[in-house]
Order: structure tokens, then C-alpha cells, then sequence
């Protein structure tokens, strides 16, 4: 711990240089505090002397803040720091100059090494895909966002174009990568992202029967994207899926939830989670799949 002299003059300067002489009740309190301890004989006492400006000197400060004349010391900040900057206008561009260096240097590696995460939410209608998603971005600790990126609940293909060859593949991976790309901006500012859908919903073996050009068309669409870092497969038996939503019929939501299931073992990082459960018990079982990959992250090398 500083000094008590030390402590008063760190405190002050801080406020006198840093904030421009705007002093709060608890500096104050503080401030006053430490001033029977104060004197001309320290360290800081005498750089201060050194720099201030004509009429002032390291005894009347101590006066003014004794006096509790705070609108003179706001009047002496400007002063003081374009004092300090000519009398010592070496050591003042070095600092500055590193310190805007840390402060870019602190950047990159933030943006390079402390990237948010991407994890994708799969489940059938009704697995309480949209719910999760905003409450682990309620309550997860880094700033989290939602971008939805299903394939089919909006089509992207005016009526008078899907006859068109390869217009309505165009504009279904074009809006996947724009998801994407607002998804990517948001990890590269240090937020996790939670996609609610992917584009493997293209890959369920239920919704691949066709004719080979319409398995092409899917398997180019579950591809369009680069994979998340994380996949989390909710799961709930298909009589709870109809309760919740009724939509379908419960002999699809089956045939859909056990074509999830088959899919996690072809997925990068997939967890199955139990989604029949209470919202609140499912959230933080699908926050600790996410911390482990936070910590898989952050220990690997650099």
C-alpha cells in the first residue's frame, strides 16, 4: 500500500489530471482523511512543486483541499497538466506514446486471442430452442446475442424466381451468410453468439429423401456456412414437442427428433441435452457446456 502522504497525492493528481479536477464526496472523505499525514517532503510533494505553475506550489494545494476550495484546484488542473507537459516533455510523449501502444496492443490480442464463442441451438419445433437462447444471453457474464438462421420458415425466393435455376439456392446461402457475417462480427467484438437453427438442419436424414439434385441442393446448404464452435442438440420426447407448440403431428416430431440424434455424431463439439426439463434447469447445464469450451480455448496454446 502507498504511503498515507503518497497516497493523498496519487489520489489527488488523479483526480486534478485524470478527471479534471472533479472531486466526488467519497475522494473527498477520503482526501481529508489522509491529510494529517500530508506534507512537502515526499516524492510526488516535490514533482508537484517542480510543475506547478506560477502562484502555486505543492503548500497551497494542501490549503485549498484543507479549505475544501474545490473549484480552485478545478480552475489549477488545466494549468498544472499543460505545466507538467512543457517542463517535462519527454517523459510525458514516452508515456504516451506506450501507453497508446498498450492500449492497441491490448486490442489485437483481444480481437486475436479473446473472440467470442459461436454455439448453434438444433432441436425440433418445440424444444425450447428461442427460450434458451435468451436466457443464456440474460444471464451469461460476457454480452451475448441471438441470430436466427432457419432455412425454411422464411423463404427467401420471390414465387416468380423459383423456377429459375440456382436463384433460390443463391438467395437462401446468401442470407445464411449474412447471419453469419453479423454473427462473426459480434465474436470478433468478444460476445458469445447463440444460433438459433443452423444449416445442418439441411442434413436430418428425414428431410434428405429426393432425387439426387434436391440432396445436392441440401447438402450445399448445410455446407453454405462455416461450423460454429460449439453445437447443443436439444432433446424432448415428440409428446412433449406437440404439447408445447402444436404444430406437425407427433409421428413427425419423433421421425425428426431421432434424425437429431443421429446427427451428433457427424457434428464438430455436438451435446445432447435433455430439453423436457424446466427452462431454468436446462440453462445452466447448456452455460457449462459452454464454460468448458471457454476454458478448452483459453488453456490451449498461444
Amino acid at each position: 500500500m502507498l504511503s498515507q502522504a503518497d497516497a493523498f497525492w496519487a489520489l489527488l493528481l488523479h483526480r486534478l489530471l485524470d478527471k479534471e479536477g472533479a472531486v466526488g464526496a467519497r475522494d473527498a472523505a477520503r482526501l481529508a482523511e489522509l491529510l494529517p499525514g500530508t506534507g512537502q517532503d515526499s516524492p510526488l510533494a516535490r514533482v508537484v512543486d517542480s510543475v506547478c505553475p506560477p502562484g502555486w506550489n505543492a503548500e497551497r494545494i494542501i490549503g485549498e483541499v484543507q479549505r475544501v476550495h474545490w473549484d480552485s484546484l478545478i480552475h489549477l488542473s488545466p494549468h498544472l497538466a499543460a505545466a507538467w507537459g512543457r517542463k517535462r516533455r519527454t517523459d510525458v510523449r514516452r508515456r504516451r506514446t506506450m501507453n497508446d501502444l498498450r492500449r492497441w496492443w491490448g486490442k489485437w490480442l483481444g480481437l486475436r486471442q479473446r473472440r467470442g464463442l459461436g454455439v448453434a441451438l438444433l432441436g425440433p419445433d418445440g424444444a425450447g430452442k428461442s427460450t434458451l437462447a435468451a436466457g443464456v444471453a440474460r444471464t451469461f457474464c460476457f454480452p451475448a446475442r441471438s441470430v436466427y438462421m432457419g432455412l425454411f420458415q422464411n423463404p427467401t425466393s420471390a414465387p416468380a424466381r423459383r423456377g429459375i435455376p440456382g436463384v433460390g439456392l443463391a438467395g437462401r446461402v446468401a442470407t445464411q451468410w449474412g447471419r453469419w457475417i453479423r454473427g462473426a462480427y459480434h465474436r470478433r467484438r468478444g460476445r458469445l453468439v447463440l444460433f438459433d437453427r443452423y444449416s445442418y438442419d439441411t442434413l436430418l436424414p428425414a428431410r434428405s429423401q429426393g432425387s439426387r439434385r434436391v440432396r445436392a441442393y441440401r447438402w450445399l446448404l448445410a455446407h453454405s456456412c462455416p461450423p460454429p464452435d460449439l453445437v447443443v442438440v436439444l432433446d424432448a420426447p415428440s409428446e412433449l414437442l406437440y404439447a408445447r407448440k402444436g404444430e406437425h403431428n407427433m409421428a413427425l416430431l419423433e421421425r425428426e427428433r431421432q434424425a437429431y440424434r443421429a446427427l451428433l455424431p457427424h457434428l464438430p463439439r455436438a451435446a445432447l441435452v435433455d430439453a423436457s426439463r424446466d427452462p431454468e434447469q436446462v440453462r445452466p447445464e447448456v452455460t457449462a457446456f459452454i464454460w468448458g469450451e471457454y476454458a478448452r480455448r483459453w488453456s490451449g496454446p498461444r
